[in-house]
């Protein structure tokens, strides 16, 4: 198991394209010792396809956007890969492809990604593929 945990060299926690921990401090003060890690981010002790892989086999829906500086959308979908394979090993659907998806393209496995042209926050376009996730994974099948 420990090999289906292997991380890509920099996904959404550790990458400098997202949000820096300094700044996260700043704005989520309920995690104090995020900070510690502003200036060596390499040192922090997880990262975001840990956090996911403790989500497997619940669906889950990583949404962004192609602008988004916060959450960073390329680290995001880093993460779902390397997550995938804890979903598959739990008898899931890992997010199923390796190469990053253009806008526009929903990928709703158990692990699902999608990302819209724009910023941070939901669109008013995310909303149909919100509810198809919701219908594929959520509700009771006849």
């Amino acid at each position: 198991m420990v090999a289906a945990l292997a991380a890509p060299a920099q996904t959404a926690l550790k990458n400098d394209a997202a949000e820096t921990a300094a700044v996260a401090q700043v704005i989520k003060p309920e995690a104090p010792q995020y900070g510690n890690f502003s200036e060596d981010v390499e040192s922090f002790p997880v990262d975001a396809h840990l956090l996911l892989a403790l989500i497997a086999p619940r669906p889950v829906l990583l949404q962004t956007g192609t602008e988004d500086r916060w959450s960073d959308p390329k680290g995001e979908f880093l993460a779902a890969v390397a997550a995938g394979p804890v979903y598959e090993l739990l008898g899931a659907q890992g997010v199923g492809i390796d190469q990053m998806p253009g806008a526009g393209e929903p990928h709703l496995n158990t692990l699902g990604y999608f990302m819209h042209e724009g910023g941070h926050g939901p669109a008013p376009t995310d909303w149909p593929i919100f509810l198809e996730f919701l219908k594929k994974h959520l509700l009771p099948t006849e």
